[in-house]
C-alpha cells in the first residue's frame, strides 16, 4: 500500500512538474530566453571571492503593484525596476548581514507577478 502511495505521489510530482509549453507567459508569444548568468549585469550581487563560503541568496518575490497593472506580463522582466527596488532593499536589510562571513551572491530573476499570488496551492 506504502509503494502504490508513493509511487502516485512521484508520478503526481513528476508530472505537475514537467510541461510541454516551453513559455508558460503566453503560448502565443515570444518564446523567453535564458538568462545568460556569466553576465555581471543579470546579477544583483556578484561579489569578488574572497571569503571561504559562497551563500546564494534569493529574494523573495518583489514584482508585486507592477504586477496588477492593466496589460502587465505575467513574469517580471529582469529590468522591472519595482522588483529591483524591493530586491535592492531586500539586499540591504536581509542578505547584507551575511557579507563578513559569505561571498553573497544574488540573481536578478524573472518572477511570477505577486497576483497570482492567490492561485498557488
Amino acid at each position: 500500500m506504502l509503494a502504490a502511495i508513493l509511487t502516485c505521489g512521484t508520478t503526481t510530482l513528476l508530472t505537475s512538474c514537467s510541461s510541454s509549453n516551453d513559455n508558460p507567459v503566453d503560448p502565443d508569444s515570444e518564446k523567453i530566453k535564458a538568462t545568460d548568468y556569466s553576465n555581471k549585469a543579470n546579477w544583483l550581487q556578484m561579489p569578488e571571492i574572497t571569503k571561504d563560503v559562497d551563500a546564494f541568496y534569493i529574494y523573495g518575490t518583489s514584482y508585486i503593484d507592477d504586477s496588477f497593472k492593466e496589460g502587465a506580463p505575467n513574469y517580471a522582466p529582469l529590468d522591472n525596476q519595482e522588483m529591483r527596488q524591493r530586491a535592492m532593499g531586500e539586499y540591504m536589510t536581509n542578505s547584507s548581514v551575511f557579507n563578513e562571513s559569505c561571498n553573497v551572491f544574488m540573481p536578478w530573476y524573472r518572477q511570477v507577478g505577486l497576483k497570482y499570488g492567490g492561485e498557488v496551492t
